[in-house]
């Protein structure tokens, strides 16, 4: 979940469930951004991090988003309009992390889409170009949330870390199959196709793809003085 590339610091405040900090997407009851978190969102501030908020809950995610007096990130996740999950973000969410010139990065994960794996291709790009229409395009990127070749173990392990007791009468969680039309890094461009086939311009492809995270990082990354 923290992005090692050089010159990157990106750092969830929360994966899934409570934490010191603020309060996971998974609990009943999310009792929002904490006292330590707050000091961790001012600090994160004064060093120059990003602060993402891919698995926070919504109250802790708004209340992050308000504390900070930079952007942030939902690295990512998907509109809950277009995939009922509470994994994925609210247009109430969504307007607050627009609003502080924060971005989003959608996610290719099936559980985070609308069909599952069935997804076509024509509903991811319908759904960016609706999105963009609220949001603003240049708040848009691609966070793939791409799994590629881990065992399912991996997925337990991330779900129950090391302190949950396994049921051993529950389903193990097992990773769902990609879209045909992303399996692996080279979907992105059959990415760029679809959007180009729902009418959006080369540059706003080029932005989509890629451009759109490298401005943010460059404004994002600078520690206040």
């Amino acid at each position: 979940e923290i992005l090692h590339t050089p010159g990157v610091r990106l750092f969830p405040l929360t994966y899934n469930t409570q934490s010191l900090l603020g309060c996971g997407w998974t609990e009943p009851r999310d009792s929002g951004l904490t006292i330590m978190g707050r000091e961790v969102v001012r600090e994160m501030n004064r060093i120059g991090m990003i602060i993402d908020l891919s698995h926070a809950g919504e109250r802790t995610a708004i209340e992050a988003i308000e504390a900070s007096q930079g952007p942030v990130v939902i690295s990512h996740a998907n509109p809950i309009w277009w995939r009922e999950t509470k994994r994925n973000v609210s247009n109430t969410l969504l307007e607050a992390l627009a609003a502080k010139e924060g971005m989003i990065g959608l996610s290719l994960y099936p559980h985070h889409m609308k069909s599952g794996a069935d997804t076509t291709l024509a509903e991811f790009c319908s759904m960016v170009l609706k999105l963009g229409e609220r949001i603003g395009i240049t708040r848009i990127g691609i966070g793939s949330d791409l799994c590629q070749d881990q065992p399912d173990a991996v997925l337990n392990w991330m779900r129950e870390g090391h302190w949950m007791r396994p049921d051993p009468n529950s389903v193990r969680a097992k990773f769902p199959r990609q879209p045909d039309w992303f399996a692996d890094c080279r979907g992105f461009n059959q990415i760029a196709d679809g959007l180009r086939t729902e009418g959006l311009s080369p540059d706003d492809i080029r932005a989509v793809l890629g451009e759109n995270w490298r401005k943010f990082l460059q404004r994002a990354l600078k520690p206040q003085t």
